[in-house]
């Protein structure tokens, strides 16, 4: 992936004062890999089924990271963490939005 990703981190981060850490970064940087992977298109952006728990496993992640780079990820608006159904208490679907993923996208597109 090329830098469109950071450039529109930042910017949301500055956009709503969330201050990111190179430890975010890479948490997201890796979430997004795997969502584009594993993940499931959507109109939004590619959605991931998974808790938080769930994640830290596939990423090989600590949990209490998770959390941690997830909340902060969620207040600086580079991912939507939605609820899923009213009777799964905790349950949420992440979404990343496409435009996280636009510069490597075009790359990839010239490249074939």
């Amino acid at each position: 992936m090329g830098i469109q990703f950071l450039r529109e981190m930042n910017r949301r981060a500055g956009l709503y004062e969330v201050p990111l850490s190179h430890t975010d970064k890479v948490f997201f940087k890796r979430l997004m890999d795997y969502a584009k992977e594993y993940g499931v298109k959507s109109e939004k952006g590619y959605k991931i089924h998974l808790s938080l728990k769930e994640i830290s496993i596939v990423l090989n992640w600590s949990f209490r990271n998770v959390q941690y780079n997830m909340e902060r990820l969620e207040q600086a608006h580079c991912l939507i963490r939605e609820d899923v159904g009213r009777e799964m208490r905790g349950k949420k679907v992440t979404i990343i939005e496409y435009g996280f993923y636009k510069e490597s996208e075009e790359i990839e597109n010239a490249e074939i």
